[in-house]
């Protein structure tokens, strides 16, 4: 079925050359529709259409209590007509703001479990699939964020499509940047990379949580299953890039220079970075690309959604400045 809006634009940052150099683009993936999902729905359109074909009831998936991916899941399922079950990490609640008011909205059930208990979710999972198997409904498990093999069409697709805008706008950019926050964006770009033959932007992920070398492995755990569905496919986990070091004080965690920027980069191009993902990584796409002469050549950011992470931050913006 069809949840995402397609094709989504290439927006071109005004920019200060002093900052971040010229000609970087936008690719507006947090207007992919379903309620400003953002990247998650172009995951979520193939794992969906999956569940229906095998006739489930209630997708069941996780995240944070504030996740994009487990809200975007929740409105998709309303959409295909099915329940939705969220496992999300954090404290029982009846009050709601951002996502998960959404979440609530779409009627999702959630189990609350602790930290520790999400480390070890796959077992929640299992319980779950084992209750709603009792009850005679077929459930349809999804991994944090959609990252998984099937999920990897989505942003296949989407690099096929940046390929294709740069063609008709007649530029040629070296990288295409993107947050990583469970691997299976980054996944997609770089098998579009991959199966383009290497002649596009190379994807440059930029870790939000853990670091390189626990995504590398991630990544390569999901590509390697990717390539089970398409034997044509290969790659080579050494050519992935990433740029660590934009983690910050951790996960959802904001430091008062990343709110300053994203104040300022709304000030200047009327867009909007949210606080967990996308403004981590334009921190870490700034700089890569002031080394060398990377500022001197286009080059593509992927815009990944997030809008609504930033409800609750209000008293924490300096907005009066």
């Amino acid at each position: 079925m069809e949840l995402a809006r397609l094709l989504t634009p290439l927006h071109k940052l005004r920019e200060d050359p002093v900052e971040s150099g010229c000609g970087m683009w936008f690719k507006r993936d947090d207007l992919t529709g379903i309620e400003l999902s953002g990247n998650k729905v172009r995951k979520l359109e193939y794992l969906v259409e999956d569940a229906l074909n095998q006739n489930a009831g209630v997708l069941i998936t996780c995240g944070g209590a504030q996740s994009n991916h487990a809200r975007a899941t929740a409105l998709s399922a309303v959409r295909a007509g099915l329940q939705s079950h969220l496992i999300l990490r954090g404290n029982p609640t009846n009050s709601a703001a951002g996502n998960l008011l959404l979440s609530r909205l779409a009627g999702a059930t959630i189990t609350w479990v602790t930290p520790e208990e999400y480390k070890t979710r796959e077992t929640v999972f299992r319980k779950l699939e084992t209750s709603y198997k009792t009850s005679g409904i077929t459930p349809y498990s999804i991994p944090e964020g959609g990252s998984n093999a099937l999920g990897v069409y989505g942003y296949l697709d989407c690099y096929r499509e940046i390929m294709d805008q740069c063609s008709s706008i007649g530029i040629k950019p070296e990288f295409v940047y993107v947050a990583i926050g469970s691997g299976g964006t980054f996944a997609g770009l770089q098998a579009g990379w991959e199966l383009g033959g290497r002649k596009g932007p190379k994807p440059v992920g930029i870790p939000v949580c853990d670091d390189g070398v626990f995504f590398t492995n991630k990544i390569n755990t999901i590509l390697n299953d990717f390539s089970s569905l398409n034997p044509e496919f290969t790659f080579d986990k050494n050519a992935f890039e990433m740029c660590d070091g934009f983690v910050g004080d951790g996960y959802a965690l904001s430091r008062p220079e990343e709110l300053s920027t994203i104040v300022n980069f709304a000030r200047r191009e009327a867009l909007i970075l949210d606080p967990v993902y996308t403004v981590k990584a334009y921190l870490g796409a700034l700089a890569h690309r002031r080394q060398g002469d990377r500022r001197e050549r286009p080059a593509i950011f992927v815009h990944t959604g997030g809008l609504f992470g930033l409800y609750g931050l209000c008293s924490d913006l300096q907005l009066d400045t």
